[in-house]
């Protein structure tokens, strides 16, 4: 085809096609060398003979960056709908031979019903060269917030969620300590994690029946003559059953070893024939010297599955999109209560083992003074949870709640949101509208301070843009399975565990605001409960009718909805990553890794 004949190249079916392509590179993994392979080339010549192909580079330097850009400017004008402070969550991860640091935000935003929604987005998987020391990931993560965040920084950074790296936590208790965020959150699935991992590394029963089990795995998926040995004895044990096929774990992941013994333990009586046969026997896999039968070793991991299943229902409850730090103590204190419970035979150190391990991390991190009782503050502002919170902790919870009211009305006042020139009016028109859905703060029946009051006499914090909000984010099916929990263990566990400065103006202004904080806080705690099973819509949609009565506290409580309990969606990220940066993609541009990364993620906000 001629030259003539060929799109020019900013003719709109051209330009078109072009950001297709360049979609299809950032949301089904494809290189950009796909440009260049013929067969690629040869359909999009028959789809449209008219068109012609960009270079390698037009993609990867034009139209993927420019994609990006559309995304970004999307995703900042949805963060300038946030309602409260958001939350982020963190991590570090290796790919090939380079660092990078992954950031997600979290934040609310209102419907047209008025009823706060979720949402959450990456910010980006950027390459980190530096040491990665407490200070460097601080400058970095402050960079990465100003970048996307500059015109809702004023609203402030309720928590920060990490692992329990000690250069991680560093950077964010400093930053806790220096009133840059609200507090920093310990992952709880990572504590989960190490809990199982550390106490299976000092039980030798279970490690070596597992090491075991193990091989068994292995050879039937890797040696004919033991996979046709094992399928024979399915159909001579199990003829009328449906055949599960055996799963390999990763023995640095406790819930992967949980799945192995899922597809094991059901099959028991084949896999113990197996490992007695002596098809067996010429791999080296021999009774453990704990064991006194092939039996009494399946026995134990029948028993030791037990316990394990409520920490998995728990690990999936805080990995759901719509996790929230106020069900981070229910979910332990009901595990404790589970794990408690459950009744196993010959495994009771390894239980009690379990226990001292939940008992450390509730210490560590729910009960210590160090957090300013964070947890237990999210807990008390979620109405499903009001009374989790022990006696011995009501008060300074109750405190720590009224201050975090002060804290946010504070940066209200004190700091307002500075819009771009082109937006000032936006903004004007947002303010006034967020003040219509919650009253704004020291609204009904309080007096508005004089102090905290702008000169036109309006007190109103920014609100929602009217844009169309993006679509819902889409649990995984091990998220909707833990949504239905209700007769499960944890869930039980859960229901079992419930109980009952010198300047003396500023020290006034400071006490009318403890006043009106207290006055919401014991509204909020004389209304009736809502169900414990009920979902996390239920909880936004409660504050979303009820927060005309309790605005500031309102407020607060959301604030804690928006944080989830686990970095769970960092690392995610990163398997989202390694599908990008695989080893024939290895030279791949950071830059352009991270383009894609966020693309892929966020690209609901353009479609």
């Amino acid at each position: 085809m001629s030259v003539e004949s060929t799109y020019p190249h900013n003719h709109p079916r051209q330009v078109a096609i072009s950001r297709k392509i360049a979609l299809m590179m950032a949301l089904d993994f494809r290189p950009f060398n796909i440009v260049e392979n013929e067969g690629f080339r040869n359909l999009v010549q028959y789809t449209d003979p008219r068109y012609r192909m960009p270079s390698r580079p037009v993609f990867s330097m034009n139209l993927v960056p420019a994609i990006y850009c559309e995304v970004k400017m999307a995703l900042q004008k949805d963060l300038r709908r946030t309602v409260v402070p958001f939350s982020f969550t963190t991590d570090m991860w290796r790919g090939q031979s380079t660092e990078y640091m992954c950031v997600t935000l979290h934040w609310l935003v209102t419907n047209e019903e008025r009823i706060p929604q979720l949402r959450s987005a990456l910010l980006g998987i950027q390459e980190f060269s530096q040491a990665a020391t407490a200070d460097n990931i601080r400058s970095r993560l402050e960079k990465v917030v100003d970048e996307w965040c500059h015109d809702t920084r004023a609203m402030g950074i309720m928590c920060g969620v990490s692992d329990n790296g000690a250069n991680i936590k560093k950077c964010l208790r400093d930053a806790a300590n220096n009133g840059s965020i609200h507090g920093s959150v310990s992952c709880l699935a990572h504590n989960l994690n190490l809990v199982v991992h550390d106490v299976m590394k000092t039980q030798r029963r279970i490690l070596d029946g597992l090491t075991v089990l193990r091989k068994v795995v292995s050879k039937v998926k890797n040696s004919m003559p033991v996979k046709r040995k094992f399928e024979e004895l399915l159909k001579i044990y199990y003829p009328n059953s449906t055949h599960i096929k055996l799963q390999a774990d990763v023995e640095t992941r406790w819930n992967s070893c949980l799945r192995m013994l899922s597809t094991i333990l059901p099959q028991r009586l084949a896999i113990e024939a197996l490992i007695q046969d002596r098809v067996m026997q010429s791999h080296g896999v021999g009774l453990p010297k704990c064991y006194n039968h092939w039996t009494d070793m399946c026995d134990t991991m029948q028993e030791f599955v037990k316990i394990l299943e409520p920490f998995h229902e728990a690990t999936l409850l805080c990995s759901k999109t719509t996790s929230s730090l106020s069900s981070y103590f229910p979910t332990l204190k009901g595990l404790i209560v589970s794990v408690e419970r459950a009744q196993v035979r010959g495994i009771g150190t390894t239980k009690d083992q379990l226990l001292k391990k939940l008992q450390e991390v509730m210490a560590t991190h729910i009960m210590s003074d160090d957090n300013d009782h964070i947890y237990l503050a999210a807990t008390l502002l979620d109405p499903r949870y009001k009374k989790f919170i022990p006696l011995h902790k009501r008060e300074q919870v109750e405190s720590a709640v009224i201050d975090a009211i002060i804290s946010i009305i504070d940066r209200k006042y004190t700091t307002p949101i500075s819009a771009a020139d082109g937006d000032q009016d936006e903004t004007e028109e947002e303010e006034s509208q967020q003040t219509q859905e919650y009253g704004g703060p020291y609204d009904s029946d309080i007096e508005t301070p004089p102090e905290y009051t702008n000169e036109d006499g309006d007190n109103n914090p920014a609100t929602p843009i009217n844009n169309q909000p993006p679509p819902p984010v889409q649990d995984s099916r091990a998220g909707r399975a833990a949504a239905n929990m209700e007769d499960a263990s944890l869930m039980a566990g859960i229901l079992a565990s419930t109980e009952p400065d010198s300047d003396d103006d500023i020290a006034e202004d400071n006490e009318s605001l403890r006043d009106v904080a207290s006055r919401e806080l014991k509204r909020y705690l004389q209304k009736p409960n809502i169900d414990i099973r009920s979902n996390q819509e239920a909880v936004l949609q409660y504050f979303g009718e009820n927060g005309r009565e309790f605005p500031n506290l309102t407020q607060t409580a959301l604030s804690f909805l928006a944080c989830p309990m686990s970095s769970v969606t960092s690392e995610r990220m990163f398997s989202l990553a390694g599908n990008i940066l695989t080893k024939k993609r290895c030279s791949l541009d950071p830059d352009n890794l991270n383009k894609l990364a966020v693309i892929k993620v966020n690209y609901h906000y353009i479609r």
